[in-house]
């Protein structure tokens, strides 16, 4: 029973026991940790939420007052393009 458990957490898109899975990029979602060939990336929490966000809604187009409302809700107002811009420094280039 295990087993099929597992197989099916891996078939709903890279998502087993608390590791979501894109590519060489790994989440961590109960340390709130990432990881990209193996080795730590430097995010700031905010950062790691968008890219978990990011990593849950692969392949699907998600518009930009979604990822606000996930990030921080109605009652913070935030710009988009710098966020993405510092989470982008940290992946290496051609990796992200």
């Amino acid at each position: 029973m295990e087993a099929r458990v597992h197989a099916l957490l891996r078939r709903a898109g890279g998502v087993s026991l608390g590791i979501l899975t894109h590519g060489a990029l790994r989440l961590d979602l109960a340390a709130q940790r990432a990881w990209l060939d193996g080795q730590p990336l430097d995010l700031s929490t905010r950062e790691w939420h968008l890219l978990r966000l990011l990593l849950e809604r692969a392949g699907r187009i998600i518009n930009s007052t979604t990822i606000i409302d996930a990030l921080c809700g109605h009652d913070e107002a935030i710009t988009l393009m710098p966020l993405i811009a510092a989470a982008r420094a940290g992946i290496p280039a051609g990796e992200g």
